[in-house]
């Protein structure tokens, strides 16, 4: 019996197809056709952009990737936080990181037609497990960032606390972002449920011979 357990512990370890699991848009260094939505453009405008992603199936985050405009950036710490979609915007908060630009696995700048600059960011989330459906995630920094945004796009963009647009909303745009990680094999969801039958049958002889 103990065997079969240690075999079902090493099927539950096994691999995990890991990639991209939401992009936003198709490419993420097109030129953005709307001007960037600010998470703090001065001391007095402090809010958060939201958008949302879906995950197909049951997900580890491990790494997300996005655009920002680097003409009003900072360089300080970048927040970004993920919700769940329940009850009043934005939901209620699942997780939130933040990062210094040291913090960035990768900054890359990408072109763009306008007299800004845009980077895509990297940074490295630490492997955050989220069920399959739709969340949000949120960018911010209060004392200087501005995530373009894309028309077009699928997306619903949103904009909390802004006075300019109490609304907030911004339908059927997005900002350019993916988010990466990791997804078990459908071969080890299958061969785990075969360990979790051997299991039940190994239990159900013992009860006969103990009967």
């Amino acid at each position: 019996m103990k065997s079969i357990f240690a075999a079902v512990a090493l099927l539950a370890a096994g691999p995990a197809a890991a990639g991209v699991l939401y992009q936003s848009l198709p490419d993420l260094t097109v030129d953005p056709v709307v001007a960037g939505y600010c998470s703090s453009c001065n001391s007095f405008l402090q809010f958060r952009i939201y958008d949302t992603f879906t995950l197909a199936q049951d997900s580890t985050i491990d790494s997300v990737t996005f655009a920002l405009d680097t003409s009003f950036y900072a360089g300080n710490a970048v927040n970004i936080g993920f919700f769940n979609l329940a009850g009043a915007l934005p939901g209620t908060s699942i997780a939130s990181y933040t990062f210094t630009p040291a913090e960035f696995t990768s900054s890359v700048a990408v072109p763009t037609a306008s007299e800004r600059t845009r980077s895509l960011v990297t940074v490295a989330i630490p492997g955050l497990a989220l069920a399959a459906g739709s969340y949000d995630i949120s960018f911010f920094n209060a004392n200087g960032l501005s995530i373009p945004g894309y028309a077009k796009a699928g997306g619903t963009l949103y904009q909390s606390g802004n006075f300019f647009d109490p609304a907030g909303f911004k339908p059927n745009q997005s900002a350019a972002f993916s988010v990466s990680g990791a997804v078990p094999e459908p071969a080890s969801w299958a061969l785990l449920i075969t360990g979790f039958g051997l299991v039940g049958l190994g239990m159900r002889r013992r009860v006969a011979l103990a009967a």
